[in-house]
């Protein structure tokens, strides 16, 4: 009867002791994966103005979720007037929030692989804009401000545009811009932006 006690208490201290050991394994490699894999959010600009512009952006959404990560929010569908150059094809534009673990120039590149995947040949260069089945714009990386040749961020042209702000302030009215260091609902009140027509 003692031995049979001895036996089962010595078997309950073993189990518990590599219970404890494997439970500080686990909660040290979660430290671990929460400090070096880190997510930031990421917002997008979304636009197309050819072909069904609803069905090119919901690719483009699903392609994001797959390739960039989780979708957090996504504004409802504007329909403007292109901005920047004449046509009388009319855009139809969203703003979307994501979590990501790509760094800021992979990102990009998995943006414009996307893309391409859904038709575009190219993006505007030098100012010149024209109509285009899908526009994917990074605005925001977390509060990260970055001026290289293939990308800055923030985004250098959102404020001067409400197709860009208008939507992006419904999912991110309080968001803070780092350089501004205005609100996006406040940058939007200031009026820099060049009025379109929303329908």
């Amino acid at each position: 009867f003692h031995f049979i006690n001895f036996f089962d208490l010595t078997c309950a201290k073993i189990v518990d002791f590599f219970w404890i050991n494997r439970t500080k394994q686990f909660v040290c490699f979660y430290c671990f994966l929460y400090f070096c894999i880190q997510m930031a959010i990421t917002f997008f600009s979304i636009g197309t103005n050819l072909g069904n512009r609803k069905r090119n952006i919901e690719r483009a959404i699903a392609l994001l979720e797959k390739r960039v990560g989780r979708c957090v929010k996504i504004s409802d569908f504007y329909q403007t007037s292109p901005w920047g150059f004449v046509s009388e094809n009319e855009f139809l534009n969203i703003a979307a929030e994501f979590e990501t673990t790509l760094q800021p120039l992979d990102l990009l590149k998995v943006t414009q692989q996307i893309e391409r995947a859904l038709g575009r040949a190219r993006k505007s260069e030098n100012g010149t804009y024209c109509d285009r089945i899908i526009d994917i714009d990074i605005l925001f990386y977390d509060n990260l401000i970055i001026n290289l040749p293939q990308l800055t961020l923030p985004h250098p042209l959102l404020q001067k545009r409400d197709f860009v702000l208008t939507p992006l302030a419904q999912i991110a009215s309080e968001w803070q811009h780092p350089i501004l260091k205005k609100t996006i609902s406040e940058i939007k009140k200031a009026g820099f932006f060049q009025h379109d027509n929303f329908n």
